[in-house]
């Protein structure tokens, strides 16, 4: 910030000279100026973060469905995930069932339930 043109008068209420006043205009445009600058340069960076942030959530969309391919779900044998449908507690009535939600998973989930007999022996309507 720069340095007042009149300090000694800032914490007072005397009335600036006509030259004292000539000064504080020209202190008063010269800030305006640097205001103006500073919104420029606030809206360039601005522009750049935005940006930045947008690159960093494609990015992040990118991590997040390549981490999906290394869960441990994916590794698991059909025979297994056939019994952990099986052995899934039924849902409420008014709800689909686990084993129909399963199916709605990904393909081979679906692929799982649909291939497991058990599942489909009680179907409730």
């Amino acid at each position: 910030m720069p340095p007042s043109p009149v300090p000694d008068l800032l914490m007072t209420n005397s009335v600036p000279s006509p030259s004292q006043g000539q000064e504080v205009r020209r202190a008063i445009t010269a800030a305006k100026v640097d205001i103006s600058r500073l919104d420029e340069e606030i809206a360039r960076v601005s522009k750049v973060l935005s940006e930045l942030e947008a690159e960093r959530q494609s990015l992040q969309t990118y991590v997040d469905e390549h981490q999906a391919l290394l869960t441990p779900a994916r590794r698991l044998f059909p025979e297994i995930l056939s019994e952990i449908f099986r052995r899934s507690p039924p849902g409420s009535p008014r709800q689909l069932q686990p084993q129909t939600r399963a199916a709605f998973y990904c393909r081979s989930w679906r692929s799982v339930a649909i291939s497991t007999p058990d599942l489909w022996t009680l179907v409730r309507v």
